[in-house]
């Protein structure tokens, strides 16, 4: 059904007026309704049409052969050139787009960290995401098929947390001292304000610590997620953004991790993991949109 119409003043320095209307997704039959014989898929439509309770609605393809946060960020992509949005054009927020989209806040983000690396739109920290070239198509990420930046460290969350309490139980000694290594490596880094040598060795740190884990195919999965890191145009803009923010390596964290292991505690091990990905998530989602 509609919602109401809703009208925002800008308060950054443009000063226009934007209109949009809410349309929740529904299916409208002309043999079930006298609404429309067009089915309506769209979540939100931005509506500046003169006529008063018109709005133009994009159809909502669902192609299951692509993922869904893509499929969110061509659909966006359209309805900005549909609804012919200007330069400097505020969007709606992250929350309302996931209301629409009936989807997650989490791939409304990556559907806009997409296009903003295909030059649609750009995400201005602390307010909001603004049309950058409405003209231009999202070409480059046509043919991305990569789990989004967020994705991949939820799935990190899950699958290194185990893996440092199964090392916390198995790993060596010698692998200990590779990974009191590995942190002394990343805290030097760091001192020395090289902060993309600082993520080579984290990521040393945690692949030696899913290999403690002494099961081959927890290692290759964690190994084969900290490679998409770098694999594709939108995970690596994104860590470019996070790491121009001021983003770097927990030293405190990694140790208390290290900690863990050296005691030989599973369940600390676990907890100690889990909180230094949640932090990252958190950080990271704070460094894309909020």
């Amino acid at each position: 059904m509609m919602g109401k119409r809703i009208e925002h003043t800008q308060s950054s320095c443009t000063s226009f007026r934007y209109r949009f209307k809410l349309v929740k997704p529904i299916i409208l039959h002309a043999n079930r309704s006298s609404q429309s014989s067009q089915p309506v898929f769209f979540g939100r439509a931005i509506n500046h049409s003169e006529k008063r309770g018109v709005a133009t609605v994009v159809k909502l393809q669902s192609d299951n052969r692509r993922r869904r946060y893509l499929q969110i960020a061509d659909q966006l992509a359209a309805t900005i050139r549909t609804e012919s949005l200007s330069a400097g054009e505020r969007l709606p927020s992250e929350r309302d787009l996931a209301s629409r989209f009936e989807v997650s806040r989490q791939t409304v983000r990556e559907a806009l960290i997409a296009l903003e690396v295909a030059g649609v739109v750009d995400i201005r920290l602390g307010s909001g995401v603004y049309v950058q070239s409405p003209d231009v198509t999202a070409n480059r990420i046509e043919h991305e098929d990569a789990p989004g930046p967020l994705e991949i460290i939820e799935a990190r969350r899950i699958i290194e947390t185990e893996a440092a309490a199964l090392s916390a139980q198995r790993i060596s000694n010698e692998e200990l001292h590779k990974l009191k290594a590995a942190l002394r490596l990343i805290r030097e880094s760091e001192d020395n304000g090289d902060i993309v040598e600082a993520e080579a060795h984290d990521r040393k740190f945690h692949l030696l610590v899913a290999e403690g884990s002494r099961n081959s195919a927890i290692a290759n999965t964690v190994d084969w997620l900290w490679k998409l890191r770098s694999q594709t145009d939108i995970s690596r803009f994104f860590h470019q953004k996070v790491r121009a923010k001021g983003s770097q390596p927990s030293i405190d964290e990694h140790q208390k991790i290290l900690e863990t292991l050296i005691r030989r505690d599973p369940d600390a091990a676990r907890s100690a993991m889990a909180e230094h990905i949640d932090r990252v998530y958190q950080e990271f989602s704070e460094f894309t949109l909020e």
